[in-house]
């Protein structure tokens, strides 16, 4: 999908952080909710261990039931069962590996609504099955449960660069 389209489909996404982050009546106001943040932070590094370790239903475990997920060249994942056939799909790449840092954590006051902006990278077989990297920007939006943990309503990304060949040794 072009960086257009991909950026058009996170629009939403960008509206949603404008609201996060004026002021005014029913908005929220970004002032960390105690302990919201160590929870967060505790939560996406469990995330990124079971991701790690291509934990297909540990990973799905992380989102809502009706969780949208936005990837760069990837079709919408909308809901657990689509979001866990992406998984699927992603593990069964002997190449794949996933990593990311949080490079921007915001809690709404309310302490019930969060999102993080960082970069991933991922790696994964590509045409002819040569190893290829990428390096993306994402954007998360968490939602606190009922019964207190955080889950992923929305995960967009977006290529910061165009994937690169992995030749063989480990250099580009």
């Amino acid at each position: 999908m072009k960086l257009s389209a991909t950026l058009a489909r996170i629009s939403g996404l960008a509206m949603l952080m404008i609201t996060f982050s004026s002021s005014g009546a029913g908005s929220y106001r970004l002032k960390s909710a105690p302990g919201a943040e160590t929870e967060l932070r505790a939560a996406d590094a469990a995330f990124a261990k079971a991701a790690a370790a291509r934990e297909v239903d540990r990973c799905v475990n992380f989102y809502t039931d009706d969780a949208r997920v936005l990837q760069a060249d990837q079709p919408l994942s909308e809901g657990r069962d689509a979001i866990r056939n992406s998984f699927r799909k992603s593990f069964s790449d002997a190449n794949f590996s996933v990593s990311w840092k949080v490079e921007k954590l915001e809690v709404a006051s309310s302490g019930d609504l969060a999102y993080s902006t960082g970069t991933a990278h991922f790696t994964f077989a590509g045409e002819n099955n040569k190893k290829f990297q990428r390096t993306t920007r994402f954007a998360t939006v968490w939602k606190k449960t009922p019964v207190g943990d955080w889950k992923i309503a929305l995960d967009a990304d977006v290529e910061a660069v165009p994937p690169k060949q992995i030749l063989s040794g480990g250099n580009e």
